[in-house]
């Protein structure tokens, strides 16, 4: 919705939120599944469907998961109805964080970082907006 008010133009914008789950994959797809307002991101998932599409079942190369990946999240992050996208990343490394944030090059995400599983993030800490520790474990009374 655009709303005109002494000729500014104010722009009801969705806030998306770009989340950075920490955890094992098994946990990931038991947890977290796409819905209405939210994306899921998986690097797995991409290189399955990838390789089940080819004829002779190749694993993709690396560089095209990545380019299905950017063109992905792009495509969400464009999309008018999805507020959150989660994205599976097992490890933690900062270069993998800082050029992921680069390649989506959108200042008006939040950046969170899910952790489900405990793992050292002084390193990374500063690229986030939020950090969020959950207990996703199988500990039902």
């Amino acid at each position: 919705m655009i709303l005109k008010n002494n000729n500014m133009i104010l722009e009801d914008v969705i806030q998306k939120e770009f989340v950075i789950v920490h955890c094992s994959l098994k946990l990931f797809n038991e947890n977290f599944k796409k819905n209405s307002e939210e994306e899921i991101v998986n690097y797995h998932d991409i290189m399955s469907k990838l390789e089940n599409n080819d004829i002779y079942k190749n694993v993709p190369d690396r560089k095209i998961i990545e380019y299905y990946i950017i063109r992905k999240i792009s495509n969400i992050i464009h999309s008018k109805k999805t507020s959150r996208i989660y994205y599976f990343l097992e490890n933690l490394e900062l270069d993998i964080i800082q050029s992921l944030k680069k390649v989506i090059n959108q200042k008006t995400l939040k950046y969170k970082l899910l952790l489900i599983e405990d793992d050292d993030i002084d390193d990374i800490k500063q690229e986030f907006d939020t950090i969020e520790i959950v207990n996703l474990g199988n500990d039902k009374t």
